[in-house]
């Protein structure tokens, strides 16, 4: 998907997150701020900017994020293999739902890549 422009960056945004949340090569909050770069800050102005900039700054350490998610699962190793299984069945399905009305807002004439 992320070979051709779309309309839905926010939902190309949380895809990129859940990615980050599985891909173990970095902290989860420089994954948030990569997805951010790349995907949403080009359609952002200054003020935007700055909002994102603080948010992503409380992005909690991966074993925190997964935690908050599965807070019924005890054992670490186990609320882990859990969520990674669940993120990774999740992925694709957001990709088609994200496709599918990337489709939609096409045949509809939906573009508007305004900064916002």
């Amino acid at each position: 998907m992320a070979d051709h422009p779309t309309h839905l960056p926010l939902g190309q945004y949380y895809i990129g997150v859940m990615r980050g949340a599985t891909d173990t090569s970095n902290t989860l909050p420089s994954k948030c701020r990569a997805a951010y770069a790349s995907i949403l800050e080009p359609f952002h102005g200054w003020l935007l900017k700055q909002t994102f900039n603080m948010v992503l700054s409380a992005v909690p350490s991966r074993d925190e994020f997964i935690a908050r998610l599965s807070p019924n699962i005890h054992s670490r190793s186990r609320r882990r293999s859990v969520f990674f299984a669940d993120v990774n069945e999740c992925i694709p399905l957001m990709e088609d739902v994200v496709t599918a009305l990337q489709e939609l807002f096409n045949e509809l004439d939906l573009e508007d890549m305004r900064k916002s």
